[in-house]
């Protein structure tokens, strides 16, 4: 692994939550551990990370994909609101 890494994965946090910042949702997806969640204004995780991809949300849903083969959409409580195979 490159030593770089975790300073960038904390670069990428810092920048996520200043993107959650300016959003208009008040949230933002991030990375931690190769998979994908979302944080608030903060930066901290509101929905754990669990993705191997993550969205921002667009009315109130974010695509994600869940494994290596599916996607689906969320809403702001993590609750599955469609599925996509």
């Amino acid at each position: 692994m490159n030593a770089a890494m975790p300073i960038i994965r904390a670069i990428f946090i810092v920048l996520s939550a200043c993107i959650a910042l300016l959003s208009a949702s008040g949230s933002s997806f991030a990375e931690k551990s190769h998979r994908w969640g979302f944080i608030d204004k903060v930066g901290n995780f509101v929905i754990e990370p669990q993705f191997a991809y993550a969205g921002s949300f667009s009315d109130g849903l974010a695509r994600v994909r869940i494994d290596g083969r599916r996607w689906g959409f969320i809403d702001r409580q993590n609750a599955d609101k469609a599925s996509i195979h």
